[in-house]
């Protein structure tokens, strides 16, 4: 395994080559000690994990972390922090996970094992499978939602629209109301017996569009409420709350990116993640009714 190290104070570089001194998975190290010369290097030289700071002089591990996976995408990142409100953001950018200085023996070994059974490991032929599987009807959901019809885009006509059946799929089988649905999808708009028509009609339109491509089936409506079928449909967040270790590799940190509810899932999708990347086997595969509290 071939690894940066990116921290401004040399008793970092000393500490962390101390630690890996007798590890024989790693073939290459190269450390640094600013935000520029890291992003020359892998304009260059293959890198498989890059171990950032995230106090850095003229920027920061994050900041580094998007232009580093710009450059080489399969890079995988682990942050090196004294903050640990910087977990989430460390899964926003696509990281691994998190040191806190000062770290342990135990706990860099423990880190660098789970990177290394991830990088550039040949699939295996389930998950080559599970990649060249296309269902029928599958919710894109990890970065931006898209619903897809054998393998293809669906288009919808109204932004609007779109984020309902987004919202539904997020409920993953919940009934939702037509006053949640409103303050959802128009969150910023006082709920009156006028707006109320927004959620009607755009209900309605879901109906008709998903119609028209002979899927409306996926939809289950009852007074004044409306559910999406789990089970006519395929997502990779609910495989991966199944314990899905193929679905992970798709997940990049990212989640209905362009819907600010959204937000409030990625922690239960990483609370999986990370039980999926630490334990060799789940102990306990999670069900589609999983709270988010």
């Amino acid at each position: 395994m071939k690894i940066i190290y990116v921290d401004d104070e040399r008793s970092a570089h000393v500490n962390f080559a101390f630690h890996i001194k007798e590890r024989t998975d790693i073939s290459m190290i190269a450390y640094f000690k600013d935000c520029k010369e890291p992003l020359e290097y892998v304009e260059m030289h293959d890198v498989d994990c890059a171990f950032l700071d995230i106090d850095l002089p003229g920027g920061n591990g994050i900041e580094i972390a998007k232009e580093l996976k710009r450059i080489q995408p399969e890079m995988e990142v682990v942050f090196i922090t004294s903050h640990d409100e910087f977990a989430r953001e460390a899964y926003k950018v696509g990281g691994r996970g998190y040191l806190s200085k000062p770290y342990s023996n135990e706990e860099l070994d423990e880190i660098i094992t789970r990177v290394g059974k991830l990088v550039k490991r040949p699939p295996s032929a389930k998950e080559k499978q599970y990649d060249l599987e296309v269902p029928h009807i599958f919710a894109k959901t990890f970065g931006n939602f898209d619903l897809l019809l054998d393998g293809k885009s669906v288009h919808f006509k109204n932004a609007k629209v779109k984020e309902l059946l987004a919202f539904l799929v997020d409920q993953m089988g919940g009934t939702a109301s037509n006053a949640q649905i409103f303050f959802a999808l128009w969150e910023k708009q006082e709920y009156t017996k006028s707006t109320s028509t927004y959620v009607r009609r755009t209900v309605r339109s879901l109906k008709e569009e998903l119609d028209g491509y002979g899927i409306g089936h996926i939809l289950i409506s009852k007074r004044n409420s409306i559910c999406i079928d789990v089970d006519a449909i395929a997502c990779d967040y609910y495989d991966l709350l199944q314990g899905s270790r193929f679905a992970l590799r798709h997940y990049n940190g990212k989640y209905m990116s362009q819907y600010s509810w959204g937000e409030e899932t990625i922690p239960v999708i990483e609370r999986m993640a990370m039980a999926l990347e630490t334990q060799s086997e789940p102990n306990e595969k999670l069900k589609y009714g999983i709270s988010k509290m």
